[in-house]
């Protein structure tokens, strides 16, 4: 019998009969989407952040070292695991490495705080956290000795871009350095597949408290979501997609970064939403898609030295996380001559 998350009401039996006997839902984790993608392209460019490049193949050899460092370490299925990380190549292994051994990822934005991570970790009883040792100016120990100090049961902090081991965490990099991809740590690794109807990931959503609050979705319902959505929006294996919002903010995540790899595209993680960043990265990357909130793309369209860069690329883009006035629509379609697609209200 598949062991489901305590307090998690799950699909009635016959809604869920239903969706699989349409082939609504794939039957797919997400580990499995990286896993696809590496088995039909493994040489494919997939990811592009400021720091590296990798193909699918790369992707997967990584993730699964660090999946396999994660069972070393003691994560066990239904473990729930913080993962606040910019948009780094990094998020792509710690989110599929944890998608692989069956724990539970819950999303932070990189701009969370004291306040809202111990919300989040007393809402849903987190054990681990994946955090950057520094992004920016912001320098993340402080904050991480403060969680840790209020949460002791968090007993894993594993922090990314830092100086190695620096007690008492645990560094990403080391640890997939670390891990050998035996038969043996394969097998184990196998076997830690989930059930698709578990839940998969928690993503935080505000509302008028100001305080998060906190969305469990199984890898069958979130899956299917993500995979109709880019289909009406056209996103294919010819896409170059733009992230430039954060990773933990559910368009950002859902509607670029697992939309690109359902439909076998290329992620170009950008760290900085600056005018003059963004259009040098669409120029040399040769974006196709952007996946972004409203205001950036007015922001853009006021850009003085927008008419400097060439953007020809640019077909498509995926606008939500607000309203979009018509006015911005027509200004999008006529001057940066893509097609607009509202997404405002998927959530």
């Amino acid at each position: 019998m598949v062991k489901s998350l305590e307090g998690f009401t799950p699909y009635k039996k016959k809604d869920a009969a239903k969706y699989n006997k349409l082939r609504w839902w794939s039957g797919l984790t997400f580990g499995d989407l990286l896993d696809r993608a590496a088995d039909i392209h493994p040489e494919k460019e997939a990811f592009v952040d400021g720091k590296t490049r990798l193909t699918y193949g790369e992707a997967r050899e990584k993730t699964s070292k660090l999946a396999i460092g994660l069972m070393d370490l003691g994560i066990q299925p239904l473990d729930r695991v913080l993962v606040q990380l910019p948009n780094w190549n990094e998020f792509v292994f710690a989110y599929f490495a944890l998608q692989k051994i069956g724990a539970i990822t819950v999303l932070l934005i990189d701009r969370y705080r004291q306040f809202e991570i111990t919300r989040l970790i007393s809402l849903t009883g987190a054990t681990s956290w994946i955090v950057a040792s520094q992004y920016k100016k912001v320098d993340y120990f402080p904050i991480i000795h403060d969680v840790l100090k209020e949460h002791p049961e968090v007993k894993n902090a594993i922090t990314v871009r830092g100086q190695g081991d620096q007690k008492p965490f645990k560094s990403l990099e080391r640890m997939i350095e670390e891990a050998e991809l035996t038969g043996d740590n394969l097998a184990r690794l196998a076997e830690r597949r989930p059930d698709p109807t578990q839940v998969a990931h928690m993503g935080p959503t505000g509302g008028t408290t100001g305080a998060p609050k906190i969305v469990p979705r199984t890898h069958n319902s979130l899956i299917n979501g993500i995979e109709y959505c880019s289909k009406s929006w056209e996103q294919s294996i010819e896409d170059i997609n733009l992230l430039a919002g954060p990773i933990g903010h559910d368009l950002t995540f859902s509607k670029g970064f697992i939309g690109a790899v359902i439909t076998l595209g290329k992620v170009v993680f950008l760290d900085s939403t600056e005018n003059e960043e963004i259009c040098v990265t669409i120029e040399r990357e040769k974006v196709t898609s952007i996946i972004w909130v409203p205001t950036l793309a007015q922001r853009l369209l006021q850009y003085e030295d927008l008419h400097k860069y060439d953007l020809s690329s640019l077909k498509k883009m995926h606008s939500a996380g607000g309203a979009s006035h018509p006015d911005l629509v027509k200004e999008v379609t006529e001057r940066l001559r893509m097609k607009f697609f509202n997404g405002y209200g998927g959530t």
